[in-house]
């Protein structure tokens, strides 16, 4: 089942996620099973909104890849929303 996750790092801005993304190497190696992503600035930091094919894709994820990213940039990781869905839908461009 797809999972919604909503997570924010407090004092973060489009900088900050961007390092984590080269760290990661998501520009060249895509995470597997993401589906979609949407980020931009709150009123207390940088949030990031993703939706997985399943909460299994997502924890593997969090465990090889985005964790020991955040650790070797000395970042606190947030700590995420994580919601079922029922459907969703991503319109063509």
């Amino acid at each position: 089942m797809a999972v919604l996750v909503i997570g924010e790092v407090s004092g973060g801005d489009a900088a900050m996620d961007n390092r984590i993304q080269e760290e990661i190497g998501v520009p060249s190696t895509p995470a597997a099973g993401a589906i979609a992503r949407f980020a931009g600035p709150t009123d207390g930091g940088y949030q990031v909104i993703t939706v997985w094919e399943s909460e299994d894709a997502l924890q593997t994820f969090w465990r090889e890849r985005l964790l020991p990213a955040f650790k070797r940039l000395g970042i606190s990781p947030p700590t995420p929303r994580v919601s079922q869905l029922d459907n969703y839908r991503i319109a063509p461009r």
